[in-house]
Protein backbone atom coordinates (compact mmCIF):
# COMPACT_ATOMS: atom_id res chain seq x y z
CA UNK A 1 0.00 0.00 0.00
CA UNK A 2 2.76 2.38 1.33
CA UNK A 3 4.78 1.71 -1.95
CA UNK A 4 2.05 2.47 -4.32
CA UNK A 5 1.63 5.59 -2.92
CA UNK A 6 4.76 6.81 -3.08
CA UNK A 7 5.12 5.05 -6.81
CA UNK A 8 2.08 7.70 -7.52
CA UNK A 9 3.34 10.56 -5.86
CA UNK A 10 6.98 9.99 -7.87
CA UNK A 11 4.94 9.86 -11.00
CA UNK A 12 3.13 13.02 -10.77
CA UNK A 13 6.10 15.13 -9.96
CA UNK A 14 7.03 14.49 -6.29
CA UNK A 15 6.18 15.32 -2.83
CA UNK A 16 6.96 18.92 -3.18
CA UNK A 17 4.70 18.81 -6.07
CA UNK A 18 2.37 17.46 -4.87
CA UNK A 19 2.01 19.46 -1.60
CA UNK A 20 1.01 22.43 -3.55
CA UNK A 21 -2.42 21.07 -4.65
CA UNK A 22 -3.61 20.62 -1.16
CA UNK A 23 -5.37 23.82 0.37
CA UNK A 24 -3.74 23.81 3.77
CA UNK A 25 -0.20 22.50 2.94
CA UNK A 26 2.05 22.53 6.32
CA UNK A 27 3.51 26.41 7.07
CA UNK A 28 6.61 27.69 8.05
CA UNK A 29 7.21 27.60 11.91
CA UNK A 30 8.04 31.09 11.38
CA UNK A 31 4.03 31.71 9.80
CA UNK A 32 2.75 32.84 12.80
CA UNK A 33 5.55 36.05 13.66
CA UNK A 34 3.81 38.04 10.71
CA UNK A 35 0.94 39.97 11.38
CA UNK A 36 -0.31 39.86 7.75
CA UNK A 37 -0.66 36.10 7.75
CA UNK A 38 -2.33 36.15 11.56
CA UNK A 39 -5.22 38.37 9.72
CA UNK A 40 -5.51 36.24 6.62
CA UNK A 41 -6.21 33.48 9.26
CA UNK A 42 -8.54 35.73 11.61
CA UNK A 43 -10.90 36.44 8.68
CA UNK A 44 -11.10 32.69 7.92
CA UNK A 45 -12.20 31.70 11.21
CA UNK A 46 -14.57 35.10 11.17
CA UNK A 47 -16.33 33.28 8.45
CA UNK A 48 -16.19 30.00 9.23
CA UNK A 49 -17.75 31.45 12.79
CA UNK A 50 -19.93 33.48 10.92
CA UNK A 51 -18.92 36.62 12.73
CA UNK A 52 -17.92 38.28 9.54
CA UNK A 53 -18.70 41.70 10.90
CA UNK A 54 -16.95 41.44 14.41
CA UNK A 55 -13.66 39.89 15.55
CA UNK A 56 -14.88 37.21 17.61
CA UNK A 57 -13.75 37.43 21.65
CA UNK A 58 -11.10 35.44 22.82
CA UNK A 59 -13.52 33.17 24.60
CA UNK A 60 -15.11 32.23 21.32
CA UNK A 61 -11.76 30.99 19.42
CA UNK A 62 -10.93 28.96 22.38
CA UNK A 63 -13.94 27.20 22.71
CA UNK A 64 -14.10 26.84 18.98
CA UNK A 65 -10.57 25.34 18.51
CA UNK A 66 -8.79 28.49 17.38
CA UNK A 67 -6.65 28.33 19.92
CA UNK A 68 -3.22 29.17 18.18
CA UNK A 69 -4.89 32.01 16.61
CA UNK A 70 -5.98 33.69 19.15
CA UNK A 71 -2.16 33.06 20.86
CA UNK A 72 -0.71 34.65 17.64
CA UNK A 73 -3.23 37.76 18.29
CA UNK A 74 -2.35 38.17 21.74
CA UNK A 75 1.78 37.89 20.92
CA UNK A 76 1.27 41.16 18.19
CA UNK A 77 -0.88 43.27 20.40
CA UNK A 78 -4.08 41.28 21.73
CA UNK A 79 -7.74 41.12 19.90
CA UNK A 80 -7.59 45.42 19.71
CA UNK A 81 -5.15 45.65 17.45
CA UNK A 82 -6.62 43.64 15.17
CA UNK A 83 -9.80 45.44 15.24
CA UNK A 84 -7.90 48.46 14.02
CA UNK A 85 -6.08 46.21 11.35
CA UNK A 86 -9.46 44.90 10.13
CA UNK A 87 -11.29 48.28 10.68
CA UNK A 88 -13.61 45.83 12.12
CA UNK A 89 -15.72 46.07 16.00
CA UNK A 90 -14.73 43.79 18.56
CA UNK A 91 -17.59 41.14 20.17
CA UNK A 92 -17.98 41.87 23.52
CA UNK A 93 -15.29 40.85 26.27
CA UNK A 94 -16.49 37.75 27.96
CA UNK A 95 -18.28 37.13 31.10
CA UNK A 96 -17.44 38.44 34.63
CA UNK A 97 -15.96 35.74 36.13
CA UNK A 98 -17.66 36.47 39.35
CA UNK A 99 -20.57 35.59 37.88
CA UNK A 100 -19.23 32.16 37.18
CA UNK A 101 -18.90 32.20 41.33
CA UNK A 102 -22.61 32.85 41.53
CA UNK A 103 -23.09 29.84 39.19
CA UNK A 104 -21.38 27.21 41.08
CA UNK A 105 -22.73 28.57 44.71
CA UNK A 106 -25.85 26.79 43.32
CA UNK A 107 -26.46 23.13 44.09
CA UNK A 108 -28.61 22.70 41.82
CA UNK A 109 -26.50 23.59 38.80
CA UNK A 110 -23.01 21.61 40.27
CA UNK A 111 -25.60 18.67 39.80
CA UNK A 112 -26.96 19.17 36.78
CA UNK A 113 -23.33 20.07 35.41
CA UNK A 114 -22.02 16.85 36.71
CA UNK A 115 -24.60 14.73 35.03
CA UNK A 116 -24.17 15.92 31.89
CA UNK A 117 -19.68 15.67 32.57
CA UNK A 118 -20.64 11.69 33.15
CA UNK A 119 -23.11 11.30 29.83
CA UNK A 120 -20.52 13.20 27.89
CA UNK A 121 -17.39 11.14 28.84
CA UNK A 122 -19.27 7.73 29.20
CA UNK A 123 -19.05 7.62 32.99
CA UNK A 124 -20.34 5.13 34.86
CA UNK A 125 -19.00 6.06 38.17
CA UNK A 126 -18.65 9.93 39.23
CA UNK A 127 -15.58 11.35 38.02
CA UNK A 128 -12.02 12.23 39.53
CA UNK A 129 -10.23 15.56 39.94
CA UNK A 130 -7.51 14.34 37.36
CA UNK A 131 -10.45 14.02 34.87
CA UNK A 132 -11.99 17.18 35.64
CA UNK A 133 -8.73 18.96 35.34
CA UNK A 134 -8.03 17.37 32.01
CA UNK A 135 -11.51 18.46 30.83
CA UNK A 136 -10.73 22.09 31.69
CA UNK A 137 -13.56 21.60 34.65
CA UNK A 138 -11.06 22.61 38.06
CA UNK A 139 -14.04 25.17 38.51
CA UNK A 140 -16.18 21.89 38.58
CA UNK A 141 -13.94 20.36 41.10
CA UNK A 142 -13.88 22.98 43.06
CA UNK A 143 -17.62 23.40 43.76
CA UNK A 144 -17.84 19.92 44.75
CA UNK A 145 -15.00 20.45 47.15
CA UNK A 146 -16.36 23.41 48.33
CA UNK A 147 -20.30 22.20 48.78
CA UNK A 148 -19.03 18.77 50.21
CA UNK A 149 -17.66 20.10 53.05
CA UNK A 150 -14.71 18.10 53.71
CA UNK A 151 -11.67 19.84 55.35
CA UNK A 152 -9.08 17.90 53.68
CA UNK A 153 -9.20 19.22 50.24
CA UNK A 154 -6.15 16.52 49.75
CA UNK A 155 -9.16 13.54 50.53
CA UNK A 156 -10.48 12.80 47.20
CA UNK A 157 -12.25 9.85 47.96
CA UNK A 158 -14.46 11.77 50.69
CA UNK A 159 -15.24 14.04 47.99
CA UNK A 160 -16.54 11.59 45.35
CA UNK A 161 -18.49 10.13 48.36
CA UNK A 162 -20.41 13.26 48.43
CA UNK A 163 -20.70 13.57 44.83
CA UNK A 164 -22.19 9.79 44.47
CA UNK A 165 -24.96 10.64 47.17
CA UNK A 166 -25.34 14.49 45.69
CA UNK A 167 -26.17 12.58 42.09
CA UNK A 168 -27.71 9.62 43.77
CA UNK A 169 -25.43 7.31 41.31
CA UNK A 170 -25.83 3.44 42.19
CA UNK A 171 -22.19 1.76 43.10
CA UNK A 172 -20.14 0.95 39.92
CA UNK A 173 -21.30 -1.71 37.84
CA UNK A 174 -18.24 -3.61 37.48
CA UNK A 175 -18.76 -4.52 33.84
CA UNK A 176 -18.98 -1.10 32.85
CA UNK A 177 -16.09 1.49 32.22
CA UNK A 178 -15.67 3.31 35.91
CA UNK A 179 -13.24 5.47 33.61
CA UNK A 180 -13.67 8.30 31.34
CA UNK A 181 -13.40 7.54 27.31
CA UNK A 182 -10.31 9.55 27.54
CA UNK A 183 -8.49 7.66 30.40
CA UNK A 184 -9.09 4.46 28.52
CA UNK A 185 -7.48 5.97 25.48
CA UNK A 186 -4.21 7.23 27.31
CA UNK A 187 -3.93 4.12 28.83
CA UNK A 188 -4.53 1.63 25.83
CA UNK A 189 -1.76 4.07 23.90
CA UNK A 190 0.52 3.87 26.15
CA UNK A 191 0.99 7.48 27.16
CA UNK A 192 2.63 6.71 30.25
CA UNK A 193 5.98 6.18 28.45
CA UNK A 194 7.99 9.06 27.30
CA UNK A 195 8.47 6.97 23.77
CA UNK A 196 5.07 6.75 23.25
CA UNK A 197 3.82 10.29 24.14
CA UNK A 198 6.32 12.55 22.39
CA UNK A 199 5.59 11.82 18.79
CA UNK A 200 1.70 12.25 19.10
CA UNK A 201 2.40 15.39 20.87
CA UNK A 202 4.72 16.40 18.29
CA UNK A 203 1.97 15.62 15.45
CA UNK A 204 -0.68 17.02 17.60
CA UNK A 205 1.44 20.30 17.99
CA UNK A 206 2.01 19.52 14.28
CA UNK A 207 -1.89 19.60 13.52
CA UNK A 208 -2.67 22.80 16.12
CA UNK A 209 -0.35 25.06 14.39
CA UNK A 210 -0.40 23.81 10.57
CA UNK A 211 3.58 23.11 10.29
CA UNK A 212 5.12 20.03 10.44
CA UNK A 213 7.74 19.65 13.43
CA UNK A 214 9.61 16.91 12.20
CA UNK A 215 10.09 17.98 8.41
CA UNK A 216 11.42 21.55 9.60
CA UNK A 217 13.55 19.66 12.45
CA UNK A 218 15.06 22.55 14.16
CA UNK A 219 11.97 24.11 15.13
CA UNK A 220 11.31 21.50 17.21
CA UNK A 221 13.57 23.71 19.49
CA UNK A 222 10.55 27.09 19.44
CA UNK A 223 7.85 24.30 20.07
CA UNK A 224 5.36 25.55 22.11
CA UNK A 225 2.78 22.96 23.44
CA UNK A 226 -0.37 23.98 23.02
CA UNK A 227 -2.51 24.78 26.77
CA UNK A 228 -4.61 22.76 28.58
CA UNK A 229 -7.85 24.60 27.67
CA UNK A 230 -6.57 24.54 23.85
CA UNK A 231 -5.86 20.84 24.04
CA UNK A 232 -8.95 19.96 25.58
CA UNK A 233 -11.55 22.27 22.75
CA UNK A 234 -9.54 20.32 20.00
CA UNK A 235 -11.14 16.92 21.61
CA UNK A 236 -7.81 15.73 23.09
CA UNK A 237 -8.61 15.02 26.54
CA UNK A 238 -6.76 11.76 25.95
CA UNK A 239 -3.36 14.27 25.70
CA UNK A 240 -4.29 16.63 28.84
CA UNK A 241 -4.57 13.33 31.16
CA UNK A 242 -1.56 11.65 30.15
CA UNK A 243 0.29 14.86 30.73
CA UNK A 244 -1.09 15.85 34.25
CA UNK A 245 -1.56 11.79 35.30
CA UNK A 246 2.13 10.83 34.56
CA UNK A 247 4.59 13.70 33.35
CA UNK A 248 4.14 16.64 35.44
CA UNK A 249 2.41 19.15 33.47
CA UNK A 250 2.06 21.13 30.37
CA UNK A 251 4.95 23.82 31.04
CA UNK A 252 7.43 20.63 31.89
CA UNK A 253 6.56 18.49 28.72
CA UNK A 254 6.89 21.35 26.96
CA UNK A 255 10.91 22.00 28.10
CA UNK A 256 11.39 18.69 27.95
CA UNK A 257 9.65 17.81 24.41
CA UNK A 258 12.43 20.66 23.17
CA UNK A 259 15.59 19.00 24.55
CA UNK A 260 14.63 15.32 23.78
CA UNK A 261 17.21 14.60 21.55
CA UNK A 262 15.74 15.10 17.19
CA UNK A 263 17.16 12.09 16.33
CA UNK A 264 14.92 10.20 18.98
CA UNK A 265 11.70 12.01 18.57
CA UNK A 266 11.90 10.73 14.26
CA UNK A 267 12.88 7.13 15.36
CA UNK A 268 9.46 7.39 17.59
CA UNK A 269 7.61 9.26 15.32
CA UNK A 270 8.48 6.26 12.42
CA UNK A 271 6.95 3.89 14.54
CA UNK A 272 2.98 5.72 15.22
Amino acid sequence: WYQRRVHGLRYHGGFRKALKVFPDVPKAHTYWDDPENVCKELRKAMQSLQTDELIPSAELLTTSGYGRLRSAMEEHGGLERFSEMLHTARMPDDPDPSQEDEYWAELQNLEEQLHGWCEENQMEDVPTRLELLASTEARMWSACVKHSGVKDVHDEEKVRKWIRKLMGAPRPDPKKPKQAWFVAEAEAYGWRRWENLAPELLAFASYYSGTDYMRQGRAVKSLVLPSLEDIAYTLRLDLNYAILKWHGNHRVVNNILRNTPRQSLKQWYQRR
